[in-house]
């Protein structure tokens, strides 16, 4: 078994990830292969996730792999003939562990992070709407990377917020890449579907859990000024629970109610910004400046 760390969670594992960091803590979640049991399988069970009950979600990745995921603790992996490795760890990693976040009371919000004075400042958005984008603006600034595409908040008992950190590489898409001047011979492919590329990070990547400090949400517009505007706390919380990484599965689980609430601490307690930016990537630097003089 290997054993890996992610999200502040130590995990043991029949499938090799090589892009996790490894531990050594006592074990909190475990991942195993095998089948899945016939009573998690029924004739109203489709592709995609499925709440069985008993704090079980089955996760059908058509052609790739089942994904049993039970009581925030462990994930049973019984892949499809044929399925290609990378791509059972890329569902591994991605939607199976976050529904498992969700299973824990841990919030993951689709976004990256990366530390600004010792705290987290989250971007959030669509996928493609340009995250790991900015994040790695920021990188190339000297920022340290927090979490790329889920980052996980943990909400303590004084209701503060700490996001724990992923793992150090940051996804970008082929012409991403090479606009930062990244070769990207050699390189893991994050998605062989949308070439897209895990880039290591090495020391640029921060491996503590940081208290929350703000959240960008961002748009994409066809107006060519950059515009940063402050919702009302209200007008907020759409915007979070929006950007949930695997939103579907929660009120399938009876999370509805916690969901919102944890969103409405958020835009209580931390500043929420809506970002609106020109797809052009020459502005990439305009765009860091504008960012940086809000929260510096």
């Amino acid at each position: 078994m290997y054993r890996y760390s992610i999200y502040g969670l130590t995990v043991s594992s029949e499938l090799e990830c090589p892009l996790l960091l490894s531990a050594k803590e006592q074990v909190d979640i475990t991942i195993r292969f095998g089948a899945i049991p016939s009573c998690c399988i029924s004739a109203d069970t489709h592709k995609g996730a499925n709440f069985i009950g008993n704090g079980k979600l089955l996760l059908d990745i058509q052609e790739i792999a089942k994904y049993l995921i039970s009581d925030g603790n462990a994930v049973l992996i019984e892949p499809y003939p044929n399925a290609k490795e990378e791509m059972i760890r890329l569902f591994l990693l991605g939607s199976a562990l976050g529904i498992l976040l969700h299973q824990r009371d841990i919030l993951p919000l689709h976004g990256c992070g990366i530390v600004y004075n010792d705290k987290a400042i989250l971007f959030l958005g669509e996928t493609g709407i340009g995250k790991s984008t900015l994040a790695e603006t920021f990188r190339r600034k000297g920022y340290k990377l927090l979490t790329d595409d889920v980052s996980a908040l943990c909400f303590s008992n004084d209701a503060s917020v700490k996001v724990f950190p992923a793992y150090p590489k940051i996804n970008l898409m082929e012409e991403t890449a090479k606009n930062f001047n990244i070769p990207i011979e050699g390189l893991p492919e994050a998605h062989p579907q949308k070439r897209k590329y895990s880039i290591p990070v090495g020391e640029s990547f921060c491996p503590d859990p940081k208290p929350l400090s703000r959240i960008y949400i961002l748009h994409q517009t066809d107006q060519k000024s950059i515009r940063l505007e402050v919702p009302q706390k209200i007008a907020a919380i759409p915007f979070l629970t929006h950007n949930t990484y695997r939103k579907q599965v929660i009120e399938k689980m009876g999370l509805l109610q916690r969901h919102i609430d944890q969103c409405a601490h958020l835009a209580d307690n931390y500043p929420v910004r809506l970002l609106s930016r020109p797809d052009d990537l020459s502005r990439l630097p305009e765009l860091a400046d504008c960012l940086e003089s809000d929260f510096l």
